[in-house]
């Protein structure tokens, strides 16, 4: 018996054809899209990574120049609880010169919360995202711990220039203050360690542009922390001070 087939007459056969070419092209021209958007937010994801990195690098110089005033910060309240203890004994404080103060620098998240605002975070590294957002975290906290032991060393202030008796009170309150103080500097000192470690694990170099007000070398930032009042001689009665040991 014979069989008849379908027969696709030319005209069917240029319609499918033509069908398949149009599939085809919106398939490619997809492709073409993913592939172009996909170009546009790695460009995006770069361009955040390093305006991120130049952020990270001019915290990290604040970060060392903290781990490097920590030693001078350690003397003065050594000194300073020395004092207050013989004070506390005789009744009397000596004649205290400028005391001094860590430098308070700000540290910037600025770029950091541009990141976490946009959707480029999703096209960013995962562990790099990572590494960002737990710095960022202690950036956070180390700013705001900064302004508590900033408020501290402005209030043994008190103490300069005020020889003569003094009560009993106000010795009882410094000599807390000096116990907490020297547990907040203590830990701000740590996180920035921390912080400065994870720049060089980064691979990212220090700049010195919030310590300067424009770039510089770590030599002039060492130079200009060094001629701060806190790293400087104590001056009582007119003397260096030495700790009695």
């Amino acid at each position: 018996m014979k069989l008849n087939l379908p027969y696709a007459s030319p005209s069917w056969r240029a319609f499918l054809g033509e069908v398949g070419i149009i599939v085809l092209g919106v398939l490619v021209a997809l492709g073409i899209g993913e592939v172009a958007d996909s170009l546009r937010w790695d460009a995006r994801a770069k361009e955040t990574v390093r305006s991120v990195r130049a952020e990270w690098a001019q915290n990290s110089g604040v970060f060392e120049e903290r781990v490097l005033v920590q030693p001078c910060l350690d003397r003065r309240l050594a000194e300073l609880k020395s004092i207050v203890r013989k004070a506390r004994q005789f009744g009397r404080i000596p004649n205290l010169k400028q005391i001094g103060r860590p430098p308070v620098r700000p540290v910037t998240t600025d770029s950091w919360k541009q990141v976490t605002a946009s959707e480029v975070l999703l096209h960013i590294d995962t562990e790099q995202s990572r590494l960002f957002t737990a710095g960022y975290t202690q950036v956070e906290r180390y700013a705001s711990n900064v302004l508590l032991e900033t408020d501290m060393w402005a209030s043994l202030r008190v103490l300069e220039g005020n020889s003569g008796t003094i009560s009993e009170t106000l010795l009882a309150d410094t000599a807390t203050t000096l116990a907490r103080l020297e547990d907040k500097s203590s830990q701000n000192s740590l996180v920035a360690k921390q912080e400065f470690d994870s720049s060089r694990s980064l691979g990212i170099p220090t700049s010195y542009f919030l310590l300067l007000d424009r770039e510089g070398s770590r030599a002039e930032a060492f130079r200009q922390l060094r001629n701060r009042p806190i790293c400087k001689a104590l001056i009582v009665d007119g003397e260096p001070f030495v700790v009695a040991t």
